[in-house]
């Protein structure tokens, strides 16, 4: 029970104490996954806006992104969908912790996504780190496996 309060008053803590700046950003990202059950690589191309809502000073609010990306990898055996290709869209939300690190979760949109049938629907979770204006993302999936992205940070001017 100790342990779940701690957890609850850390999270709180994190989520409104962050110091993450409120000028919103975009954010180009490239990337590369291994995909575990079937063995083989992909690219991802992706964007993100970091920043986008402007609430007055919510912290909370001012700190959340959203971000999209493209997974795809041609000649390859991929048994799950009975082809050579391999194509996969998430579209998902960032909470930026404070101006070095954002937390990113997404679910996958058309291929695979909520907007089409089938099953294994496509899900990620991951941290980035970011430097000087460029960052380093690192995200993983249960099913497709670890994923990493670089992208570099252009803020808007306020």
């Amino acid at each position: 029970m100790k342990n779940k309060i701690a957890l609850i008053l850390s999270l709180a803590f994190v989520l409104f104490l962050n110091t993450a700046k409120a000028q919103t950003e975009i954010q180009p990202l490239f990337g590369i996954g291994h995909h575990n059950n079937e063995n083989f690589d992909f690219k991802r191309y992706g964007v993100a806006f970091n920043n986008v809502i402007k609430a007055n000073g919510n912290h909370f609010l001012e700190s959340l992104g959203v971000y999209y990306i493209l997974e795809n990898a041609k000649n390859v055996n991929f048994t799950e969908d009975k082809s050579t290709t391999y194509t996969r869209d998430i579209v998902g939300i960032r909470y930026k912790l404070n101006p070095k690190f954002t937390l990113f979760t997404g679910v996958g949109l058309f291929q695979k996504g909520i907007f089409s049938s089938g099953s294994r629907l496509r899900k990620e979770f991951g941290i980035a780190y970011t430097q000087s204006h460029f960052s380093l993302e690192l995200g993983m999936s249960g099913w497709v496996g670890p994923t990493a992205n670089i992208g570099y940070v252009i803020p808007f001017k306020k």
